[in-house]
Formats: structure tokens, sequence, C-alpha cells
């Protein structure tokens, strides 16, 4: 009897840790699934509070935002949008904005430096986009040409291709100077005009990620044109 009754409180006893053990293993993995989970959802109203305190200041205001990202959680930018997810589908996460975004978000985990900046009065940029802020010159005349155009903007880099009319043009790629800085040849026999007319361009990059800038207006005046 007192070896079946030693058997029984083993039996009793392995149970009892089993269950303990299984759930403090339960308990680890909700605790760690919703440390990851709030920290995705502060980074995104981080992104959002920012988003909204540049966008009330107006077009051109800028901030930089500290963001902590977990591991495996890669944030994206949607028209009006934030979203975040890991690859396994567990932590999902959104915020929405009154304001169309665009950008592309750092793909790193950990404490990362996020600019976001108001284009105009219905865009705010987070994170990396081409964005063109001037030409050098808006009105040339046909009878000019070729001359160099400077693109003044952000997030340049050799990757840009130059769009007129939203195609890629067809001259030579744009020069690229600096981060801020790229030009191009304005070719006559591209930018084409009426003698008596003024043809109007639209001038735009496109980086390697087939991501497209914003655009400004090139107004080609011909000879005859007032």
């Amino acid at each position: 009897m007192k070896g079946q009754s030693f058997l029984e409180n083993v039996i009793i006893t392995g149970m009892v840790l089993s269950l303990v053990m299984g759930l403090f293993y339960f308990s680890s993995d909700f605790t760690f699934f919703h440390y990851r989970q709030q920290q995705t959802d502060d980074a995104l109203q981080s992104l959002l509070i920012t988003a909204n305190a540049v966008y009330e200041l107006g077009p051109g205001n800028r901030e930089d935002v500290l963001v902590n990202v977990p591991e495996d959680v890669i944030l994206n930018v949607k028209k009006k949008s934030l979203t975040a997810q890991d690859s396994s589908g567990g932590v999902n996460a959104s915020v929405n904005t009154l304001y169309d975004i665009v950008g592309n978000l750092p793909t790193e985990s950990g404490l990362l430096k996020v600019p976001v900046r108001t284009i105009n009065s219905t865009l705010v940029k987070i994170g990396k986009w081409i964005y063109i802020i001037y030409l050098d010159k808006n009105l040339v005349n046909f009878t000019s040409l070729p001359l160099p155009i400077y693109i003044g903007g952000e997030d340049l880099d050799t990757t840009a291709r130059l769009l007129i009319n939203g195609a890629p043009y067809p001259s030579m790629p744009p020069n690229i100077v600096n981060s801020t800085t790229v030009w191009f040849t304005a070719d006559p026999n591209i930018l084409t005009t009426p003698s008596n007319k003024i043809t109007t361009y639209t001038v735009g990059l496109r980086d390697v990620n087939n991501t497209k800038s914003n655009t400004l207006l090139l107004r080609v005046r011909g000879s005859l044109a007032p």
C-alpha cells in the first residue's frame, strides 16, 4: 500500500508540475507577444503624433521622431494609413490619418530615427521618399535649348530616373550632384513646342524601387509665343 501511495503521489506531483510548466510557458509566450504588440502600437502612435503635428504646422515643416521597432516587424506606409506586421502575422497593427501619406520606412529593427515632413496641404512624407522642391528654371525659351535644368529635392540618389510627363526621359539619366540636387539637359528634340505656344511638361523622378516623386512644371516657350 505504501508503494502504491508513493507511486500515486509521484504521478500527481508530475501532473501538477506539467500543469505549472505549461501555464508558465503559456504566460511567457503571452507576455512576450503582448510586449511586442505594445512596442509596435507605440511605434505607430509616435509616427502618427509626429505626422499630425507637422501637418498642422503646414508645408515645409519637418521633425525627426525616434521609434522602437521590434525584431521581425515591418512598418509600411499606405495612402492614409500606417501598418505594421511580423512575418508570422501574430503582430498586426494600423493607424489612420485624415491626409495622404507617402514614404519608405526603414526595414531594420531597434531604435530608429524617422524624418517626417509636410509636403503640401494634403500630403505628409514619413521616412525616405524622393521629393522635388524646385526647378532652377520653370520657363525656358525653346531657342535656348539645349541647356541644363537643376532639380532640388530630398532623398535623391544614383538610382533616380528622370520622368517627363510620367514617362522615362529618353535622353541621358539625370546627373547626381548630391542627395539634394540633380540636373539634366533639356533636349530640344524631346521638349518640343509649336513656335507660337508655350508647352507645359511635368518633371519628376523615380527610384530603383519604382517609387515616383511628386512633380513640378517646366514650360517651354516657342520663339513666337508671348
